[in-house]
């Protein structure tokens, strides 16, 4: 029985589908993990210019594991059914800091979204979904666009050919 699932989030509203997809099928009995993984370029942050250390105008911005705890907190009454869901913040590569996360919670598998990139899209940003699928040591739920009606990213819409 799965009863420790680890739940990665990017952020994005497209992530949080796979909270939806998790809903129906979580109990008192699950245990929830909900992680955010700021990404970090370094030891520094972008070029190193401050870019999460001051906005535009030059006031301290908030800090980046701030926001994400926050972010996540927000979302944990979606799941307010489940049994425990606790708020983890990681900062690093996302790969490599979910199958850590996974690891070091002992979960029984791990659910998290798909953009799902193809192509160039793929080569260019890359995919840490594929990074988990690739080297997770417990069942991967991947909910992807299809799961609710969308259009993977990067991808146009299929337009039918007309006779003319």
């Amino acid at each position: 029985m799965i009863e420790r699932i680890l739940v990665p989030l990017d952020g994005s509203e497209f992530s949080e589908h796979v909270l939806d997809w998790l809903a129906p099928r979580v109990d008192a009995d699950t245990h929830l993990i909900l992680l955010r993984v700021v990404p970090t370029l370094g030891a520094t942050d972008w070029a190193g210019f401050g870019a999460w250390s001051t906005t535009p105008g030059g006031e301290p911005a908030d800090d980046p594991r701030s926001q994400a705890r926050a972010y996540l907190e927000g979302l944990r009454e979606r799941l307010s059914h489940a049994g425990a869901v606790k708020v983890v913040v990681e900062a690093g590569d996302p790969g490599p800091e979910i199958l850590e996360a996974a690891r070091r919670f002992r979960v029984d598998a791990v659910a998290m979204a798909s953009h799902g990139r193809a192509g160039l899209g793929r080569k260019l940003i890359g995919s840490v979904a594929e990074y988990v699928l690739q080297r997770a040591a417990v069942p991967l739920f991947l909910v992807g666009p299809r799961s609710y009606g969308l259009r993977p990213v990067g991808r146009a819409p299929s337009v039918p050919r007309t006779e003319g």
